[in-house]
């Protein structure tokens, strides 16, 4: 029997009052692309031993993501999370204030002060809206998984000795292509194609690779996103792929070396 248990890539911590119209909604656009999400609300039963279960899932997860309004800093269990956290790894927190200035939560949280934070009004949660605020999150975890912390052209190189599929037009779009551009969606979009490219070459091993899925499905998020001329497309979200590409590249890496 393998009692191995499930890692969590983030841990949503929140009062009540976010729940609904932020929480959720930000679990659900993190689930759509593959990322495991812990949240109170599915994860504990009935009759489950509550400070246990979060203190065990906090254990489990990568990163912690605090969505902090008035009421979380008024209230026992949010609080609690942070500070289990905290004393797990402060790095690993991605606080998002909403409808508060940031001297307000250091007077309560005073260890925060310092740690890069979001900030938001009390509204839905709609990547529309709020696609920077997604990627900064998403940007955090492929950047974790970006273990030789090199340029997009540095990793790529190492692939380079081997022989693979679509070989030399992943090259010339990582050569050649427009992904250094200033203009923000113009090289957002090209850096999108060149996950294209490497989710297709990673399909043709036929080895799941959840890295490679999880950017490929954030790329087609981004892609009709930096599309429609209603929006403009920001660092942020540049970046956010940006970091997904190395990732990827990075266990495409993995990939081939498993199969030479």
């Amino acid at each position: 029997m393998n009692n191995t248990k499930e890692i969590f890539d983030f841990f949503i911590s929140h009062s009540k009052e976010t729940k609904q119209l932020i929480v959720i909604p930000l679990a659900q656009c993190l689930k759509s692309i593959g990322i495991d999400v812990w949240i109170d609300r599915k994860e504990i039963l009935v009759g489950n031993h509550i400070y246990s279960e979060i203190q065990d899932a906090i254990t489990r997860s990568k990163f912690c993501i605090a969505v902090i309004d008035q009421s979380f800093l008024k209230r026992t269990w949010p609080m609690k999370e942070l500070e289990l956290f905290n004393k797990k790894n402060n790095t690993s927190i991605i606080p998002i204030f909403v409808d508060l200035e940031k001297a307000i939560v250091y007077n309560e949280i005073p260890w925060l002060d310092g740690i890069a934070f979001e900030k938001m009004h009390t509204e839905p949660f709609d990547l529309n809206v709020h696609m920077s605020i997604f990627c900064r999150i998403i940007s955090r975890l492929f950047k974790d998984n970006n273990t030789n912390k090199n340029s997009i052209e540095k990793t790529f190189e190492s692939i380079t000795k081997y022989d693979f599929p679509c070989k030399e037009t992943l090259s010339s779009l990582i050569y050649f292509s427009k992904y250094n551009s200033s203009n923000l969606r113009l090289a957002s979009i090209d850096l999108c194609n060149i996950g294209g490219i490497i989710y297709a070459i990673s399909k043709t091993y036929s080895i799941p690779n959840n890295v490679i899925t999880q950017m490929f499905l954030f790329s087609n998020i981004l892609r009709d996103y930096c599309f429609n001329v209603n929006f403009i497309p920001d660092y942020n979200i540049y970046i956010g792929m940006y970091n997904a590409i190395v990732a990827s590249l990075t266990q495409l890496d993995l990939l081939i070396q498993t199969i030479v």
